[in-house]
């Protein structure tokens, strides 16, 4: 069984100890690599902590609990694997499958627009279709 230990980072130099504002996962969640885990406050800043790691979640430490600066508050067992993502029915790149035609269109007032004085109608009525 390998673990990982996400330590508390240093929100700053003089700042030993911070608390744990909320945990975005439960206790055994499996999350995948950089997923946010939780958040941080301190008197100077508020940090998320991210999932070094795919794997099952162990929370050390508790809501609005104060720890110290590299205490261990999440361990993460790499041996159990997270679901594969689903891609969509769709791909997302359909559009750059595709690419649109922009219309040749000058904003000449706030509310009046006209084409390209070098684009002759037929040019235009052809980009519309």
């Amino acid at each position: 069984m390998a673990t990982i230990d996400i330590k508390v980072p240093s929100p700053g130099e003089s700042i030993s100890e911070v608390r744990i504002a909320r945990w975005l996962v439960k206790d055994g969640d499996v999350v995948h690599k950089d997923q946010v885990l939780g958040e941080i406050d301190s008197d100077k800043a508020t940090l998320e902590l991210s999932a070094e790691a795919a794997g099952q979640v162990k929370l050390m430490a508790k809501e609005d609990q104060t720890v110290n600066v590299g205490d261990v508050v999440v361990r993460i067992d790499t041996s159990v694997a997270p679901a594969p993502k689903k891609e969509g029915g769709r791909s997302r790149c359909r559009r750059q499958e595709r690419p649109h035609r922009a219309l040749p269109l000058l904003l000449v007032h706030r509310t009046q627009l006209r084409w390209p004085k070098r684009c002759s109608m037929r040019k235009a009525s052809a980009l519309t279709k």
